[in-house]
């Protein structure tokens, strides 16, 4: 029979576990969901003229980058050593090479990588109808590339259409939507609420790039920025004080949640709120806020996981222990049989 205290320092490293392989905590599927309409170019918001680039060709004569004037351009900023970049790459080939495409322009850039083939040898085969160039080193920097492979659809105004990032089994068709809604002439101009709605999924997606490369403070500007566009003030608020949680910037943490719930009393705002209340040493009051949140929270792991630890930290290992193993049956319902077997 283990102790309750033995228990309380397996449990833990087993609910990490949990958690990073749990359904709906994949980064890539939030980069990639379409209703936000990403981008990854953080100087260019959707709508702008696409800047001059600076770029080499295969021979390493500079050349500045142009866009048609008559219709459609893609530009796609390809790794040769990315996975995601040689599907693209792929799905690019099959696009100029089918006669049924719409009419547009199609380029790539091709980006430094530390290993695979060279972009001198991908370039052989590639179809005629296709133009590659390569880094002159300051494309990332000029647009405010994040995350590679991304998808750069322009209008015949040389304007940003729409930006993809990544490559899944959904992008070829979003892809052709995209340059279809061009070449038919289709694609109304945007209004200022559009605009603004685009802006701010625009330095959400970035934003959360930025963190999952453990870069807090940059992540922050773009969430502040996001927060002063007016567009759902709320949960922008929200992720202001979710990166100040991560930077461990508590005390501002605390305001900015407090201030989202004023606007709008979400489940998920109470759970961090009550996060950064127990960093705080703010016991009483994280464990209120939290156990008010814990029945309609879709994440309740997570829930009775600090809830554990707020216990842990009061001495109570009874309910410590219940909330623990409360999380571990939240993630898997087997674990509804923990108790009984090792008590």
């Amino acid at each position: 029979m283990r102790s309750r205290t033995s228990w309380l320092l397996i449990l833990p490293t087993l609910l990490v576990g949990s958690l990073i392989s749990a359904p709906g905590w994949n980064l890539n599927q939030v980069l990639q969901d379409p209703a936000k309409e990403p981008t990854v170019f953080r100087n260019v918001p959707l709508g702008t003229t696409f800047p001059d680039i600076e770029l080499l060709n295969l021979e390493g004569k500079g050349l500045v980058f142009e866009p048609s004037s008559e219709k459609p351009t893609l530009v796609a900023f390809l790794r040769p050593d990315q996975e995601a970049s040689l599907k693209l790459l792929a799905y690019l080939e099959k696009l100029a090479l089918d006669s049924d495409s719409p009419d547009c322009q199609l380029s790539i850039v091709g980006m430094s990588g530390r290993r695979g083939p060279s972009w001198e040898d991908l370039g052989k085969a590639l179809p005629r109808k296709i133009q590659l160039y390569l880094d002159a080193g300051t494309v990332s920097r000029t647009l405010g590339i994040i995350v590679l492979p991304s998808v750069a659809v322009l209008d015949s105004k040389g304007k940003l259409f729409r930006a993809h990032v990544l490559f899944d089994d959904d992008s070829p068709a979003r892809i052709l939507a995209d340059l279809q809604v061009l070449a038919n002439g289709e694609a109304a101009p945007l209004d200022e609420a559009e605009q603004a709605r685009r802006r701010f999924a625009y330095l959400g997606l970035s934003a959360d790039a930025l963190e999952a490369v453990d870069e807090l403070e940059g992540a922050l500007e773009l969430r502040m920025q996001q927060a002063e566009l007016g567009v759902e003030t709320p949960l922008a608020l929200l992720n202001v004080g979710r990166t100040n949680f991560r930077l461990g910037r508590f005390a501002n943490a605390v305001d900015n949640l407090r201030a989202s719930i004023k606007l709008e009393s979400t489940i998920n705002a109470q759970v961090w709120l009550g996060r950064a209340l127990a960093r705080q040493g703010k016991l009483l009051e994280a464990e209120t806020v939290l156990q008010g949140a814990l029945p309609l929270s879709p994440r309740k792991a997570i829930v009775h996981r600090e809830l554990a630890d707020i216990f842990k930290q009061r001495g109570d290992l009874d309910q410590a222990l219940v909330h623990m193993r409360a999380a571990l049956a939240a993630l898997n319902p087997v674990m509804e049989n923990v108790e009984s077997s090792h008590d």
